[in-house]
């Protein structure tokens, strides 16, 4: 390993070296202790534009220019320290940025150097077709300017060259010149406007060939028309290539003309078809703008863009990362709980509301994306140039933090919740951009309601898995159409199953509880999964009245039969909410010349935050005919003593997961006997559900709990069979168990 401070030993060795320091890349240049040159390689002098000989006892100001301030600052610190310093600095004297290593020693001194130009120059050139690109993307710019910008880095990728951009114009079929750089008016007003083919020279030919076409000074027929004028300017090959737009057809060209006839290397080739690219998608983009003008584009109440826009929108983003690798984004917004706030406050509340959110979500978007309104509730924010799914994530996260602060409008102050969904995905060049903008919505769309059967106001991420589920849900919903088209009992429709509520002392059936079954002809689907997808679809209101009025019929059967029976059935908030919910109750007891003593309507907790004052009225005018109202699922959702205060409630049923601890979960027996006792002193029947041993019949018994259903006594069955069971017997009382 050579060293640096043993004077002329260490140039003889350098020279003795010199074959190899030649063959070096590297710049590596030598000096004495007054910063003398005493060596340099080949690259060196290469680098300085000098001969060996030239470079030789040159002092290092005289090698070095001194308007490279970086450099002589850096040599300064080096000095004054002592110590190896590096700094890369450009030399404007020779158009250079070299990155220097300077070695300070005593007695002899040494500066490695390399030249970062191209990496400079094509780092640079790259980050300006990125921001021209982002630029079109999100329409940041006119037409014009981001031409001039292809004009522009044209010129910085063919140093000393002329660079010219022509605009198809598809009425007159001419090619219009729209940003140039480097070009003389002499040039740019012969160049004006020029046909498409051969009398247009090399461009005319470019548009009509749709490929690039390149031309020399020594060619045949050299620049036709334009061969007096390439004279005097001195152009020696021009580069021709076509804007080529998303339809196919060419938009413009794009044209370089150097003084020599080499024209572009294959890197300058490669940059300067990109820059054509870049170009051509400004063209698209224009052309897109200008439709919109002519179509209504964006949301009346928020002027955010629409359907339409986003659909438009997300086509492109998905082309612009084609070509990038960058992956695209979809955040789909469901604003929850709306119709509260339009009911209770108004129309115009809600809207100023939903004026609100758009304004929060574009302030929280980053910059280049999109926040669109689809309509209702719903606003879907593009995310452009994401480098991995979670980085959607962190912005969706961020929207749904801005958007739910409170706020106050018309005196009232609001938290508004929003339920996120988030989609992205990678697209491949030769995808269909319109099909593939739609999947990327209907994704979101889907992760945005898994979201909301999670719960309100959260994020999530789109997963195959959510697709699946959905296509699921969407065969349920059909099937469940074709099910609520047919009677009840029929093979394929619904069924109505009873499983008796008994008197937990002495095992006597005072009640029924209706469940709903569906056998669907290619396999049985538990309520816990047809239920759900009623409820979403807007179908509960037809199988709620289905059951209601099957229920009220069989159960005035069992009471003509001579048994003294009532019988309770499931609710949810829409049934409660329809206007016309109240006349149906009492069509189907009139029908079935049922007493509204023997009907008692289950509704879960979770109806009870609706805080509806239509719903407070249903129940009150439902409770006035004698019809008994319990609270389903006691302990698991929002019930509280206020809403108990409130609502004529007339019984409490305590929910399986907690029965089921009985007897092993102290926890569980204290919470079941928190209920027992609520409900004594209220006046209200306490059912407890899911009932299944002796064991934990005993402990109810202990408690003090009046009332009970599960297997230990019965399992739900259909009327004819609980017919049949309650006729014969009456009392269903188990064998009497101990607690152990």
């Amino acid at each position: 390993m050579l060293s640096l401070g043993k004077g002329d030993r260490m140039t003889g060795e350098l020279e003795r070296l010199q074959p190899a320091m030649d063959a070096v890349t590297d710049g590596v240049a030598v000096f004495d202790g007054d910063w003398r040159v005493v060596f340099v390689n080949a690259s060196l002098c290469a680098i300085f534009g000098r001969t060996p000989e030239e470079s030789l006892g040159l002092l290092l100001e005289e090698l070095v220019p001194p308007d490279a301030e970086r450099f002589w600052e850096a040599h300064h610190r080096a000095v004054a320290t002592g110590e190896p310093t590096e700094t890369e600095a450009y030399y404007p004297r020779i158009g250079r940025w070299l990155e220097s290593r300077i070695f300070p020693s005593g007695g002899q001194h040494a500066i490695l150097t390399r030249d970062t130009t191209a990496a400079r120059r094509t780092a640079d050139l790259l980050a300006g077709q990125a921001t021209l690109l982002s630029a079109v993307v999100a329409a940041a710019t006119p037409l014009e300017e981001t031409l001039d910008g292809v004009a522009e880095l044209a010129v910085r990728t063919l140093a000393g060259a002329i660079a010219m951009v022509w605009v198809l114009d598809e009425d007159t079929g001419l090619l219009h010149l729209v940003a140039s750089e480097g070009a003389e008016d002499e040039m740019r007003r012969a160049a004006a406007r020029l046909p498409v083919g051969p009398d247009g020279g090399a461009v005319g030919r470019a548009a009509e060939l749709g490929a690039p076409v390149q031309v020399r000074r020594s060619d045949p027929g050299g620049f036709g028309r334009f061969a007096e004028l390439a004279a005097r300017v001195g152009i020696g090959t021009a580069w021709c290539q076509p804007l080529d737009r998303r339809d196919g057809t060419v938009g413009g060209v794009l044209c370089c003309y150097q003084l020599h006839e080499e024209g572009p290397t294959s890197d300058e080739q490669r940059h300067l078809v990109l820059l054509a690219e870049v170009a051509a998608l400004a063209l698209d983009r224009d052309r897109l703008d200008r439709s919109q003008r002519e179509r209504a584009l964006h949301d009346p109440l928020t002027g955010l863009p629409n359907r339409a826009l986003l659909q438009d929108r997300t086509e492109l983003a998905l082309e612009s990362a084609a070509r990038s690798g960058y992956s695209v984004g979809l955040v789909f917004c469901d604003v929850d709980r709306l119709k509260p706030v339009n009911d209770q406050l108004g129309h115009v509340v809600g809207d100023e509301l939903l004026v609100a959110l758009g304004r929060r979500l574009r302030a929280a978007a980053r910059a280049g994306d999109t926040v669109a309104r689809l309509g209702g509730d719903e606003f879907v924010v593009l995310c452009q140039e994401l480098r991995s799914p979670d980085e959607a994530v962190v912005v969706a996260k961020r929207l749904l933090a801005a958007a739910t602060a409170p706020l106050v409008l018309q005196g009232a102050e609001l938290r508004p919740s929003l339920s996120l969904g988030v989609a992205t995905t990678r697209p491949s060049r030769d995808q269909d951009r319109a099909a593939a903008a739609r999947d990327l919505l209907r994704d979101a769309d889907t992760a945005m309601y898994q979201a909301k059967r999670d719960d309100h106001g959260r994020v999530r991420l789109f997963a195959q898995a959510m697709r699946a589920a959905e296509e699921r849900r969407w065969q349920l919903e059909q099937a469940l159409r074709t099910a609520l088209d047919r009677p009840n009992g029929s093979p394929g429709g619904l069924r109505v199953h009873y499983q008796p509520q008994v008197d937990v002392a002495q095992g006597r059936v005072v009640g029924l509880e209706a469940l709903v079954r569906w056998s669907d002809p290619a396999d049985p689907v538990p309520p816990s999964e047809f239920v759900p997808v009623a409820e979403a679809t807007g179908l509960v209101g037809r199988l709620g009245h289905q059951v209601l009025h099957v229920a009220c019929q069989d159960t005035a059967r069992l009471v003509r039969a001579g048994l003294d029976l009532r019988v309770s059935v499931n609710v949810s908030a829409r049934q409660l909410l329809d206007p016309g919910f109240v006349g149906e109750v009492d069509e189907a007891l009139a029908a079935a010349e049922l007493p509204g003593g023997r009907l008692c309507l289950e509704v879960t907790e979770s109806v009870l935050v609706e805080d509806a004052p239509e719903l407070l009225g249903t129940l009150d005018l439902v409770r006035s005919r004698g019809i008994g109202i319990a609270i389903d699922d006691i302990g698991t959702g929002y019930s509280s003593l206020r809403y108990l205060k409130r609502l004529p409630v007339t019984e409490l049923k305590v929910d399986t997961s907690f029965v089921a601890g009985l007897g092993a979960s102290a926890e569980d027996e204290a919470i079941v006997g928190a209920v027992v006792g609520l409900g004594s002193a209220l006046g209200l029947e306490v059912v407890a559900e899911g009932v299944e041993t002796p064991a934990q019949r005993a402990t109810l018994l202990e408690l003090g709990c009046p009332l009970a259903q599960g297997w230990l006594f019965a399992p739900a069955m259909e009327v004819g069979a609980l017919e049949r069971l309650l006729l014969e017997r009456p009392v269903l009382a188990p064998e009497p168990a101990g607690r152990g």
